[in-house]
């Protein structure tokens, strides 16, 4: 009996799904699609994506090196980051506190 490895794509700082749409086709054959996002209004978003797609999770987490709490400075737009002298001219003003994981 062969058994195959599954085929898995982690999309970090998956925003508002620009790359979730691409991976989500069939084409590519991945089995689980991993979406981690710690932006409420790009969760929203992502959350919209995925109707019927029980291959999809969305992490609704940013990824550091500890658990915790930290601020997302630019939150939803471009650029976003956990660092807040990060010179982005897309970012936003807003910031919210997001999980970490």
């Amino acid at each position: 009996m062969t058994t195959s490895t599954p085929s898995v794509f982690l999309d970090i700082g998956a925003h508002s799904g620009e790359t979730l749409v691409v991976a989500q086709h069939r084409r590519w054959g991945f089995d689980h699609v991993h979406c981690f996002e710690p932006a409420s209004s790009c969760v929203a978003a992502l959350r919209r994506l995925v109707t019927d797609d029980s291959r999809v999770t969305i992490h609704p987490v940013a990824l550091w090196d500890r658990a915790g709490e930290l601020t997302l400075h630019g939150a939803g737009a471009v650029g976003a980051s956990l660092f807040d002298d990060k010179p982005t001219p897309d970012r936003a003003t807003v910031s919210e506190t997001v999980p970490t994981v």
